[in-house]
């Protein structure tokens, strides 16, 4: 299986954002292991399969991921971050295709549609399926709907296919506290995890881009209604393409 750091790019590149693959940390920290080690996508699946929380990069923050199938691996994601039990966390899967098994998708929402806007930095939100799915119950319990996730870094996509199964990802911090780039960032908490992958420091400022932006997270949009309208939650790192793909699509902005 060829590790590519990165997939297409496209929604952060156009967004004016910088990423590398060059690793900015060396760490002594026995937990720590780097995304190119060969045995790096084995390691990560084992970890999710005992039920562990891992720190994984994705294309716009680090985050904190485990099996969402497991509800004791759930909960112990909400200890490692400190996060309300009542705020809930995304779910990543390797493909768009894949969104169909954990979401009820309405005839407005074409795989075609899927497929132009994932893998990039964005979230979406549908309603859930709580029947004839892997998903569990505990997870984002009467919350009806799920934000999905199929980030463009090719190593959390690897580990979603290698796993072959859905996985709950939030970022990797304290909750209320900056979002992380590098995994020295949240150095604290690597203790907490059963291993922590290092990509490097995800995005670096070129001089370009609101530093603001930089620490965004993914855009968040709301497409749940099943009417033909978005809702936009969260501006994040991507809203221009992702709203200019909705609206080609037809989709209406509802405020």
């Amino acid at each position: 299986m060829q590790h590519r750091f990165w997939g297409r790019g496209g929604f952060l590149a156009a967004e004016g954002l910088t990423k590398t693959t060059t690793s900015a940390t060396s760490s002594s920290d026995t937990k720590t292991t780097k995304t190119s080690e060969k045995s790096a996508i084995e390691f990560a699946v084992q970890a999710l399969k005992r039920g562990s929380v891992i720190a994984v990069p994705t294309d716009t923050l680090y985050g904190f991921a485990c099996d969402a199938s497991n509800a004791e691996a759930i909960e112990n994601l909400y200890a490692v971050k400190g996060r309300e039990k009542t705020k809930p966390v995304a779910v990543c899967v390797s493909r768009a295709e894949e969104v169909k098994k954990i979401c009820e998708l309405d005839g407005k929402i074409e795989e075609s549609l899927l497929r132009k806007l994932l893998p990039g930095a964005v979230t979406l939100l549908f309603k859930r399926k709580w029947t004839e799915t892997t998903l569990s119950k505990s997870l984002n319990p009467n919350v009806d709907n799920v934000g999905v996730r199929v980030p463009d870094c090719a190593f959390i996509l690897d580990v979603c296919d290698a796993f072959d199964g859905a996985i709950a990802l939030t970022s990797a911090n304290t909750s209320g506290k900056p979002s992380c780039v590098d995994v020295n960032e949240f150095r604290e908490l690597h203790e907490k995890c059963e291993r922590v992958f290092d990509v490097g420091k995800i995005i670096e400022d070129d001089g370009s881009t609101d530093s603001a932006l930089l620490r965004a997270g993914s855009t968040i949009v709301d497409l749940s209604k099943g009417d033909g309208t978005f809702h936009v939650v969260r501006d994040g790192c991507a809203l221009k393409n992702t709203t200019s793909v909705l609206i080609e699509y037809g989709f209406i902005e509802s405020k």
